[in-house]
């Protein structure tokens, strides 16, 4: 019954469910224990999840990969770096998802530098990587125009026999314009196949920050007349790079 509550979303019904087991005297195993992790990282019931943390020691099972994970999961979305450290370092076996969550614990404490150190400490120990993993990484190349690691990644994605969905298209158009690199980035979101509003977004908010406001402005008609609804996102990026480069009436034109 938990694993239908939380499948459907009622991630404190299923927490219930959990607690009724244990009013009964009945032991939870390590599907009971997943699924009331998931739920109290949702829900960022720390102290709940603790307590679940507790009970996962003193089974007699021993926890899987499955319930590690989720533990490390808890622990990212709940900002507790140490425990996500040392859930880590006691795994007797991590996969992509274990690393990821590694990953996002050091980018939640803004320690980039440790975070594209764990990513090729992976490729390092060929674990390998998924999308979820790159599009937290190009971020970081981004932050810190790490332009050379941004480039390998993209290799990699060129290798890879999997296709990139939008997300990760959009996070590598990001880094090659917040890296200054404005002709891949166009070169990138040109041949994208599907394009959403961040994606014109990022392309823009590129040019406006470095003051490419004719350029802007010839891409934004283009977005309209592609049938994307500007958004807010839009409209600052625009107006802070008309204000920047003196465009007072094309500015001034966004509002009509």
């Amino acid at each position: 019954m938990a694993i239908g509550y939380s499948k459907n979303g009622f991630l404190r019904e299923a927490l219930l469910v959990y607690v009724e087991m244990l009013w009964n005297c009945m032991e939870p195993g390590n599907f009971a224990f997943s699924t009331a992790l998931k739920a109290c990282a949702v829900l960022k019931e720390l102290w709940v999840g603790r307590g679940v943390h507790a009970q996962v020691v003193k089974s007699s099972e021993g926890p899987d990969q499955v319930v590690n994970n989720s533990l490390l999961r808890l622990y990212t979305q709940c900002e507790c770096f140490d425990e996500v450290l040392k859930v880590f370092d006691q795994m007797p076996e991590r996969n992509i998802a274990s690393w990821n969550s590694l990953i996002s614990g050091f980018v939640k404490e803004d320690k980039l530098g440790e975070a594209l150190d764990v990513f090729r400490r992976m490729q390092r120990e060929g674990v390998g990587f998924s999308w979820v993993t790159l599009t937290t990484i190009l971020p970081i190349c981004a932050r810190v125009t790490a332009l050379c690691s941004g480039k390998e990644i993209h290799v990699q994605i060129v290798k890879s026999a999997r296709r990139p969905d939008v997300l990760l298209l959009n996070s590598l158009v990001d880094m090659y314009v917040k890296c200054g690199v404005f002709d891949y980035g166009r070169r990138l979101f040109d041949g994208m196949r599907s394009k959403d509003l961040t994606s014109w977004n990022t392309m823009l908010t590129g040019y406006g920050i470095n003051g490419y406001m004719r350029v802007a402005m010839d891409l934004f008609n283009e977005m309209v007349s592609c049938g994307i609804r500007p958004d807010d996102v839009t409209f600052i990026a625009l107006l802070s790079g008309c204000s920047h480069a003196g465009l007072t009436e094309d500015g001034q034109k966004l509002f009509h």
